[in-house]
């Protein structure tokens, strides 16, 4: 674990705020797969794929920017035309029509394997007639490995491990302490991270993007947690159906970085009147906590990170705004915990829009409630006697109880899509 230093929240928000061109899974096998096939030369004949179960279950139904097909095997075959490791998570922003044509007759020499690794974990192999090439990707979506070889060029070594953000951002103390050490550069981020993600709302409304959720909250309501909703599930949409925009991530996800981001965001200028920086330090709080959420539970796993981890950003960020003080952060906490717990990922898709939704207006109740001084709130079930022990608690639920259900998981949704073929 790195020494303790003032910095630490900024460095963390820049690790974990990155661009992704459609889901960050199919992203990273198709960055994994490009990164193989540039340490060989000539046409690629074989490509072999070794994924972690959430990574898989993500990469199944999920709509890809540039083409109307979909799965594991078309994106590692896409990535290794691609050839260029250097592009990160926005290699499928890069593809044109031709490579997608070209990859839809590559796919079917693609073996695609899901292993019940709990972590993110991508191992590629492309063969080609000059020789195999290898790549893997571990811990964060955009990890790749690094050649023996290569130089030491400092890349990485100021990383921050899920340890130390367990460690550091452990309780509602932590959190706060962590915005208030933010200065203007890191604010400006996270507000680049917003506008990102609302010009993918803007697209989700204009093209009524995957299952026309954004809009259906739109044309129903224009109360404050309503209009939040749309916003949040027209980028969702937007994303979850193929749209060729970038993502800022939260986490690893970026549906995480749209509900933290347009979520905190919506909800604060819609609830209240708060200066430009609060509210930009309430949606780096936000961040904080989905990215604290997500080191505890998983950055690809079987709990739901937007109803859990995201969400919870919102309605911490939200209480922030209408009391600032720490023990109502800590209710939020265990109110969503409480409310939310348990709930499944069963892979990317455009349903996510109103699942997450759903998770989003517990949240925004869940602030409002504890900063006005109302809902009771108990010891019993997860939420345990502080925002601390929730997390924990939770942190357990996923290790322990939910351990092996993505293993059933995936083999239903395998079931499905066969059946969908």
């Amino acid at each position: 674990m790195g020494a303790p230093d003032d910095r630490f929240a900024s460095r963390l928000l820049e690790q974990e705020i990155v661009t992704s061109v459609g889901c960050t899974e199919p992203a990273a096998l198709a960055l994994a797969a490009a990164a193989a096939a540039a340490r060989t030369t000539g046409r690629v004949e074989q490509i072999r794929v070794r994924a972690d179960l959430g990574t898989f279950k993500n990469a199944l139904a999920v709509g890809l920017p540039g083409t109307s097909q979909k799965g594991p095997a078309i994106v590692a075959a896409v990535g290794s035309l691609v050839r260029d490791p250097s592009l990160g998570l926005q290699v499928l922003g890069a593809v044109t029509a031709a490579q997608w044509e070209k990859a839809a007759a590559l796919a079917q020499r693609v073996r695609v394997l899901h292993e019940p690794w709990r972590e993110v974990r991508i191992e590629a192999e492309v063969t080609t007639a000059d020789g195999t090439g290898r790549a893997s990707i571990r811990g964060r979506h955009d990890r790749l490995d690094r050649p023996v070889a290569a130089p030491d060029d400092g890349h990485q070594t100021d990383e921050i491990d899920d340890a130390e953000i367990v460690a550091r951002l452990g309780s509602a103390r932590q959190l706060v302490s962590a915005v208030d050490s933010l200065d203007g550069a890191d604010l400006a981020r996270v507000a680049d991270a917003v506008e990102t993600n609302r010009r993918l709302a803007e697209y989700g409304f204009e093209e009524d993007a995957g299952w026309g959720t954004g809009r259906a909250f739109r044309d129903t309501g224009d109360d404050p947690v309503t209009v939040t909703k749309a916003w949040v599930s027209a980028a969702i949409d937007a994303r979850m159906s193929g749209a060729p925009l970038p993502a800022a991530t939260s986490g690893g996800s970026g549906n995480s970085g749209i509900v933290v981001s347009l979520g905190a965001w919506t909800a604060a200028r819609n609830l209240g009147t708060w200066s430009n920086e609060e509210v930009l330090r309430a949606t780096a709080l936000a961040h904080l906590v989905n990215i604290a959420v997500k080191a505890r539970i998983g950055r690809v796993g079987p709990l739901c990170g937007g109803a859990h981890a995201s969400a919870m950003g919102v309605g911490c960020a939200i209480a922030w705004l209408l009391h600032g003080r720490e023990e109502v952060i800590d209710r939020v906490i265990r109110h969503v915990v409480n409310a939310t717990s348990g709930t499944l990922c069963d892979g990317a898709k455009p349903g996510c829009a109103l699942r997450i939704a759903s998770g989003l207006g517990v949240a925004v109740d869940a602030a409002r409630f504890a900063a006005g001084g109302h809902g009771r709130i108990g010891n019993a079930g997860l939420a345990g006697e502080s925002g601390a022990s929730a997390l924990e608690r939770l942190q357990q639920l996923s290790a322990q109880a939910f351990s092996d259900v993505d293993s059933g998981l995936v083999e239903i949704l395998i079931d499905q899509s066969r059946w969908e073929s």
